[in-house]
């Protein structure tokens, strides 16, 4: 999944919610409801703005059992899918933050972390983007102010029909907008 691809995107979907800090869950529920093996999000959002707890609640919803951390300086942190949710038999939380260049991704192995019976959130994934599978997504969190946050959901690349409708029905019944 990391050979060095062009960013030619073929298709997008916007989705957007502003939602409160304390319904930080609701969010976390909506991905964890879409995500299946094999998908890559890629986390953005300012220092402090809630990657690594939102990465955290959607393991709860999963049923991961223990606590969630920031890979901050492990750079990975692997967490097993006990009820194998979603073709799902691990999470895998990567933090590019303190990379130096794209490139260490090698020297760390990570592309040999990337698997059909895991998801994976890549916090800072937008450093390594050229090195990630042409499809995948993104989640944007902005701070709007200090209790309340903007989520944009973006589909990169193409997806299956059925699977696009799918994630399409999710968020909206979950209070997201969509965005052409």
């Amino acid at each position: 999944m990391f050979a060095k691809l062009s960013m030619e995107r073929h298709e997008m979907i916007f989705v957007r919610k502003e939602i409160n800090l304390s319904r930080l869950s609701e969010v976390a529920e909506s991905l964890s409801k879409i995500v299946i093996g094999g998908d890559v999000i890629i986390l953005k959002g300012d220092l402090g703005a809630g990657k690594t707890t939102l990465v955290a609640l959607v393991a709860k919803h999963l049923g991961v059992l223990e606590g969630v951390t920031s890979p901050t300086f492990a750079i990975v942190n692997t967490y097993k899918i006990p009820r194998n949710k979603n073709s799902l038999q691990k999470l895998i939380h990567v933090d590019t933050y303190r990379l130096d260049n794209a490139n260490e991704i090698y020297d760390l192995g990570l592309e040999t972390l990337f698997d059909e019976g895991a998801v994976t959130f890549i916090e800072w994934g937008e450093r390594i983007r050229d090195y990630i599978d042409e499809n995948h997504f993104v989640v944007e969190i902005d701070e709007i102010r200090p209790e309340s946050r903007d989520f944009k959901f973006e589909v990169v690349g193409t997806l299956d029909p059925d699977r696009q409708e799918e994630i399409i029905n999710v968020l909206v019944e979950q209070g997201w907008k969509k965005n052409d």
